[in-house]
């Protein structure tokens, strides 16, 4: 049969977010959500505060509001992750950075979110993209981030 095999254990460890260097690979950006009326559909809702705006489709919202620039990944949420007011806000892990988004009011900020929102497909972000609402898009809690070092290497 031949000589027995060499047993050998190996632990081996590895992270995206941040190497060794400390250089973070991924800066994390804005938490988005919304959160209807009860017993009202997220499309209804937003289609609603989209005409109180009197605005005439969701591609005129991006006018409106100063969004993310470029490609960003994401990271859907549990309700659990998710704390304090509706749209841009805090996870349990840590307090998303600041972003001056120009609210006017909670509709505004509910608007940010559904746009953003839209402009999600199944794994990223991307502001060059058609904005897209449906009812499951915009049920979506999401916590963006933004590729910063890892294909500069």
């Amino acid at each position: 049969m031949g000589p027995q095999p060499d047993n050998c254990q190996q632990q081996v460890s590895c992270t995206l977010l941040r190497p060794n260097n400390g250089r973070a690979y991924f800066e994390a950006g804005p938490v988005v959500w919304i959160q209807p009326p009860p017993r009202v559909q997220p499309l209804r809702y937003v289609e609603r505060l989209l005409r109180r705006a009197r605005l005439s489709d969701a591609e005129a919202l991006r006018r409106k509001f100063e969004l993310p620039q470029g490609r960003w990944l994401f990271h859907e949420l549990n309700w659990e992750e998710v704390a304090l007011p509706i749209g841009v806000g805090w996870t349990k892990r840590k307090r998303t950075p600041p972003v001056d988004l120009g609210f006017a009011g909670a509709s505004d900020q509910v608007l940010f979110c559904a746009l953003v929102l839209g402009l999600c497909n199944l794994a990223f972000y991307d502001l060059d993209r058609p904005v897209v609402w449906t009812n499951q898009r915009l049920s979506r809690r999401l916590q963006l981030y933004r590729p910063c070092a890892f294909y500069a290497d």
